[in-house]
């Protein structure tokens, strides 16, 4: 399940390429589509490790 922060977050890395792209013109649709859709997966991996890392134990011993 795709979370709405992964999103946010692989749009916020990749807003220098969009607007190179987009607006400037200077960088393929193409390549913009291409490095968004590489970046979304490992920022979801990265959130996960977060997110799993940041959790806590339900279990008293630790």
């Amino acid at each position: 399940m795709l979370r709405w922060s992964v999103l946010a977050l692989s749009v916020l890395v990749n807003l220098p390429v969009f607007y190179g792209g987009l607006v400037e013109q200077n960088v393929p649709v193409e390549e913009v589509l291409t490095r968004f859709l590489i970046t979304v997966p490992i920022i979801a991996i990265l959130l996960a490790a977060v997110r799993a890392a940041s959790r806590r134990s339900s279990d008293p011993r630790g």
